[in-house]
């Protein structure tokens, strides 16, 4: 019989068990390999990272396109149109510089035409320049913005009462705190502060 059989065939003395390999354990992480999440805990982001987060997140927000009975052909010309866009109340100025609002009535555009824009609330008046339009979708930025002033107060006009332009129903009268239309279709400011003070006498009368 061979040695390698021979050692083989050798038994354990009794009483012995054979010798257990034990598993290696990785060794416990340090504060070196662990990322410094302590060193990042209380600091503020940029305000340029804020704004950039800002502005994905209004881009990633649906719009509502304008509709084909919010838009009017002021002028045609030989070249170029200028429109007139009367968009909902509360609808931004940055809304209509997305090229996705055009998109029911892009059709009707070409680049060069000039948009005039007032929308119901009153908020703004701008004037926008088409660069160019496709099947539903115009691009176009503005080369005219104004907000709305902050009229003074008249005495004695009731402060639950707010004159409002809109360019549908003309100068219109509504309560604040409902927004419900009250009177409408005023010819100026200065009719609708004279309808609110008559009609607050009546009811004190």
């Amino acid at each position: 019989m061979s040695r390698a059989n021979t050692t083989a065939a050798k038994k354990l003395p009794p009483n012995t068990e054979p010798a257990k390999t034990e598993p290696v354990k990785p060794a416990p992480a340090t504060s070196a390999d662990k990322p410094s999440i302590a060193a990042h805990q209380g600091e503020r982001p940029s305000a340029r990272a804020m704004d950039a987060v800002k502005q994905v997140l209004a881009e990633a927000k649906p719009v509502e396109a304008l509709l084909n009975q919010e838009i009017w052909a002021r002028e045609s010309g030989i070249k170029f149109n200028t429109w007139e866009v009367v968009p909902k109340a509360g609808t931004p100025i940055e809304n209509l510089l997305r090229k996705e609002y055009w998109c029911n009535v892009a059709q009707r555009m070409k680049g060069g035409d000039t948009v005039i824009v007032y929308p119901r609330d009153g908020a703004y008046y701008a004037e926008l320049i088409v660069w160019d339009a496709g099947q539903n979708w115009a691009n176009v930025t503005a080369k005219g913005y104004m907000p709305r002033p902050e009229f003074e107060a008249v005495a004695g006009v009731a402060s639950d009462f707010e004159i409002a332009s809109d360019p549908i129903d003309g100068i219109v009268v509504k309560r604040k705190s409902t927004g419900a239309k009250v009177k409408g279709n005023f010819p100026n400011h200065a009719d609708a502060q004279r309808w609110i003070m008559d009609h607050q006498r009546a009811l004190r009368s």
